[in-house]
């Protein structure tokens, strides 16, 4: 091996070596991580260097001798090496500089890898090359030597200003070690080619030298080692308040982590402004001023910091000079503690003074007053006696007359005092009370409430039943009375009567719940209704293919009666899950409302019933969801009271009152709803109370559904009463408003009612089986049918039909069209086109707000699905002929 590679080995040898130790000495400092990857990189170049020297062919020296290349980088990252030492890695402009350089390294080693004409030459020490004197090799010697100049003028500069002797000598290696390897280089590549001499390139394995000088500073000064500019950013970015530093231009010039934190900026948005965008307030100002002029320090200033949202913090300030080691002004540091608690305490604490003061001044007011009192005593025992008398009829008339009930009690637990409030609730009189045990006249019971999501208070939620057996729910607080030797005296117990309140509470839970149901009924009615309506259209077609006479006929019949109950069904879900507050009278016929309720409660349960309806019920006008809610707490009770199942008798008649029945109605016509059970009855001792809120004898009832079934009837201007005799079961009876108009007879549903017609009508349905029977029963009917399964291709149809002057006579169109439009879509644009058009709304819905009030959105005519082919028949006819 030739002895100009072992230089280069050993140059590749050192330069990696001094790489690992001075990153192991301190992996996380900036400068070991720069000067690992310089060092890397000099070994790298170094390597190249012997595997070219020692190359068997011309072409293998070529490409190692490319990859020498890299070379570019170890300048760039020695001036990154000179900006973080002399500390001004943290300039926004030198980070600039730095990463520009760097990247122009990148090109630069590109170029040279690529633009690389040299002729290799074989010589005693190995391969080396004759490089021309290009202006390519030319730019890029100079950017090298250039860069170096740069850095070397950055060491300079930083070495002139004062610093301590340790790091003067650091300088001094460094620079000299920079020198010699640069004059080693330029001698040795630049100067002896220009007269012919050739030795061995050196400017590589002159890196070791670089190194060594490095090394040197390392072990002797203390290169690497922990430097007192660290050790300040390092106590300045960790210090728990906040800090920066103003340059004599009033500019910011440093700031830490605790400051950026405490307002929110980031360090860009301060460094370069004034000191006014962050102190928004001094307390004292001209006096801390004359202490700063006096002394050079101001310490603990009340002031106040602006955060980046605008709001103020409040800080105590204190600031300094900063001087440098030649005693020149180099600024004035800020140093502000964050003291938002402290002025929370401050102002506690002041209010507690001021608290404090009152008492003391009251307390001095009471205890002239009793000093007075006692020198009056003295002279007028009598009059004394008679005004403490006074004051204790006052305190006393003072605690019977509040609202809230209040019990004290003894440690036994014999009662001492009830006021008017305790007596109204618990229903024992003051006199009959006090001396009885609390348990015999405060009878309480923990209530757990239903919602899982109420909140605690220091106030417990209880139940009480009063000596008469009606059942309060109270809120309740017990305090211990207090004697002047600290001891415990007894109890007393402060409870207010929050039933009414629980009753709200209770009926917004059950809305809650029956929205969730509403919702779940409307969507299985929508879809259950459109199945019904392709099975009683269907149903009805091939009826018509059969005589009356055929049993056939009487089977199809049958079937579409079962198919029509199937949709009365949904009608039941819809109105059971509807808002029971909700104000929605219509006129309806009780018989039909029970004959679709009453069934559809006993759903699964052991008893059975029976209707009885009297000849020509009168209708009423009711909210059917609120009256379907009151059957179903009367006949849920009445299925309760037969465990082992009986029937339940439900009858409903015509009655006029006079006043002679002893009702608390006015005279009139009224339809009488009967719910007769087979149970074992009520008690008379709870006769008079069952439509109590919250009564109850049930395990696990609320003691609610009476009492909502009471008020309901009697804000329709009617009453409910009870008749029971206990082993023959209960009769709870509903009075009514009626309205002289009877239910109408149930008809014929015959096909001969049938009103056939002709025009043409088009039919919009998602629906395949609605379409298909909806095509043959209107074509039955005499009429010409045009079907579209979505609303644009039902739009582009009428178009067409306009265009060509025959324009649809009667639209049916669906609500809604899932993924498409359905009829609230498009009537806009139908109406656009024929303001006269003629448009029927059909959903599988009846209830939906379209539905009820088809007017108000542009529609003719709505019909609820399962269509009644006589209704839909007839409505055809009626808008067609008008």
């Amino acid at each position: 091996m030739i002895i100009a590679s072992l230089f280069s080995l050993l140059s590749v040898v050192i330069c990696f070596s001094l790489a690992v130790i001075i990153l192991t000495k301190n992996s996380k400092n900036s400068l070991n991580r720069v000067f690992f990857i310089q060092s890397v990189i000099f070994a790298a170049t170094a390597f190249t260097e012997f595997l070219s020297r020692i190359s068997e062919s011309a072409d293998r020296f070529l490409f190692w001798s490319r990859l020498g290349c890299i070379w570019t980088l170890s300048v760039s990252l020695f001036f990154h090496f000179v900006v973080i030492y002399i500390g001004a890695a943290k300039k926004k402009s030198m980070q600039v500089a730095v990463y520009a350089i760097h990247l122009t390294a990148l090109v630069a080693a590109f170029f040279d890898y690529f633009s690389n004409i040299s002729t290799p030459i074989k010589c005693g020490w190995g391969w080396t090359t004759q490089l021309p004197l290009t202006a390519n090799f030319i730019a890029l010697g100079l950017w090298g030597v250039s860069l170096s100049f740069i850095s070397v003028i950055l060491l300079l500069r930083f070495y002139v200003k004062p610093h301590a002797s340790k790091m003067k000598k650091q300088i001094k290696v460094v620079i000299s070690g920079i020198v010699i390897t640069f004059c080693i280089g330029f001698i040795s590549e630049w100067i002896l080619p220009l007269f012919s001499i050739r030795i061995p390139e050196l400017t590589n394995t002159s890196f070791s030298i670089i190194a060594g000088y490095i090394a040197y500073a390392l072990w002797n000064y203390d290169l690497f080692g922990l430097r007192p500019e660290d050790v300040a950013e390092t106590i300045i970015q960790t210090m728990s308040d906040a800090m920066f530093v103003v340059n004599t231009e009033r500019r910011i010039e440093i700031v830490n982590n605790a400051l950026l934190t405490m307002l929110g900026y980031s360090e860009q948005e301060l460094i370069g402004n004034g000191p006014e965008k962050l102190i928004l307030q001094l307390d004292n100002s001209n006096d801390s001023l004359t202490r700063f002029l006096k002394n050079g320090v101001v310490t603990d200033l009340r002031a106040n910091f602006r955060k980046k949202n605008g709001n103020t913090i409040p800080v105590s300030l204190s600031w300094s000079v900063l001087h440098d080691r030649e005693k020149r002004l180099r600024g004035i540091v800020f140093i502000g503690r964050d003291i938002s608690e402290r002025e929370r305490d401050r102002l506690s604490l002041q209010n507690a003074r001021n608290e404090l003061e009152k008492r003391v001044e009251l307390r001095t007011a009471e205890l002239e007053k009793i000093n007075e009192l006692l020198t009056k005593e003295i002279r007028e025992r009598e009059v004394i006696e008679k005004n403490l008398a006074s004051q204790k009829e006052n305190l006393a008339v003072t605690l019977r007359s509040i609202a809230d009930g209040v019990i004290s009690a003894s440690v036994n637990g014999d009662i001492l005092f009830l006021n008017n409030a305790a007596e109204h609730i618990t229903g024992w009189s003051a006199q009959d009370a006090i001396g009885k045990k609390i348990d015999q006249i405060y009878k309480v019971s923990k209530v757990v409430s239903k919602d899982s999501a109420e909140i605690s208070t220091s106030q417990e939620k209880m139940q009480l039943i009063s000596k008469s057996g009606s059942v309060y729910i109270i809120s309740e607080s017990v305090a211990p009375i207090i004697g002047s030797e600290g001891e415990v005296l007894g109890n007393v117990y402060i409870f207010k009567d929050i039933s009414d309140r629980e009753i709200l509470e209770e009926e917004l839970f059950r809305a809650r719940k029956l929205e969730s149901v509403n919702l779940l009924a409307s969507g299985l009615a929508h879809d259950f209704n459109n199945i019904l309506t392709g099975i009683i259209t269907n149903l009805f077609i091939a009826k018509m293919n059969c005589k009356i006479e055929d049993e056939i006929y009487q089977i199809i019949t049958n079937a579409e009666k079962a198919a029509f109950r199937a949709s009365s069904l949904t009608k039941q879900l819809i109105s059971f899950s509807k808002d029971c507050n909700a104000s929605d009278k219509e006129i309806t016929s009780i018989k039909s409302l029970i004959e679709e309720s009453v069934g559809f409660y006993l759903s699964g349960s052991k008893s059975d019933y029976r209707l009885e309806f009297g000849e020509q019920l009168w209708n009423v006008e009711v909210d059917r969801a609120q009256i379907d809610q009151v059957l179903n707490n009367l006949i849920i009770n009445a299925d309760q009271a037969m465990p082992n199942g009986g029937i339940i008798t439900v009858k409903a008649e015509n009655i006029i009152l006079d006043d002679t029945r002893n009702l608390p109605l006015k005279s009139g016509n009224f339809v009488k709803v009967s719910i007769v059970d087979e149970g074992d009855g009520i008690p008379p001792e709870n006769l008079q109370r069952i439509f109590d809120p919250y009564f109850t004898t049930k395990k696990e009832g609320n003691g609610l559904g009476l009492s909502s079934a009471f008020t309901i009837i009697q804000k329709h201007g009617g009453h409910i009463s009870v008749n029971s005799h206990q082993g023959k079961g209960s009769v709870f009876s509903i009075f009514l408003p009626a309205l002289m108009t009877s239910e109408s007879s149930d008809g014929n549903t015959g096909i001969n009612e049938l009103q056939r017609g002709k025009g043409k009508i088009l039919v919009l349905d998602d629906e395949e089986v609605i379409r298909k029977s909806a095509d043959r029963l209107l074509s039955h009917l005499g009429y010409k049918v045009y079907i579209a399964h979505e609303g644009a291709v039902a739009l582009d149809l009428y178009k067409a039909a306009m265009n060509n002057d025959a324009p649809f006579d009667v639209l049916i169109l669906d609500l809604t069209i899932p993924g498409g439009k359905g009829a609230s879509d498009i009537i806009d644009d139908i109406l656009t086109l024929n303001s006269n058009a003629k448009v029927i709304v059909s959903s599988g819905y009846s209830n939906d707000e379209v539905m009820v009030n088809f007017k108000s959105y542009g529609f003719s005519a709505a019909i609820s699905k399962p269509y009644n082919v006589e209704d839909l028949s007839r409505l055809l006819q009626d808008l067609i002929s008008t």
